[in-house]
């Protein structure tokens, strides 16, 4: 995630936060105290895995769906409960991230196979057996440590290119 760019943010009060992840949170610390650590590491953290896909077992996948849908529906009745009117869409937009936060709970990080994220509209989908130079990028992209450390640099550096004391102000007095 790129920096000031979170779901949650630690040093806004909750007040000036998104009141959808705010009963999220409330959900998971309450009735799920196990999934916290999860769910901070995956909230507050600046790495994400963009995707909302599991392919799995069927009982692995049921007992995923079992806690999802437990979740979102005390999501929907705390939302009856403070008078809020259910907006479309959110439900799944919440469950996007909340699948990563169940994964990171339920499995070791050897057990979940990452792939690679393409973009159809950039990407020029070489073919990566084809020359040292598409060998080289396919290397690159299929080892984890190289691209947590490329990207952890490329996060630093557009920090301080985009570290404006003005800018942080403002984001300190808007809900984001």
């Amino acid at each position: 995630k790129y920096p000031g760019y979170g779901t949650l943010y630690k040093k806004l009060p909750d007040c000036k936060q998104d009141k959808h992840w705010i009963i999220i949170r409330n959900i998971i610390y309450n009735d799920y105290p196990e999934l916290k650590k999860s769910f901070d590491r995956i909230l507050y953290g600046v790495f994400t895995t963009w995707g909302n896909m599991l392919i799995t077992t069927r009982d692995i996948y049921d007992e995923y769906c079992s806690w999802i849908f437990e979740v979102l529906h005390k999501y929907d009745l705390e939302l009856d409960r403070i008078g809020e009117e259910r907006i479309l869409r959110v439900d799944g937009f919440l469950s996007e991230y909340l699948l990563l936060v169940w994964m990171h709970h339920r499995f070791q990080r050897k057990e979940i196979y990452y792939l690679e994220v393409r973009n159809t509209e950039t990407d020029s989908f070489s073919e990566y057996n084809k020359g040292i130079k598409n060998h080289i990028i396919k290397s690159i992209r299929s080892s984890r440590t190289l691209l947590v450390t490329a990207r952890y640099i490329r996060m630093i550096l557009l920090f301080f290119k985009r570290f404006d004391k003005k800018r942080l102000v403002v984001c300190e007095d808007k809900q984001e």
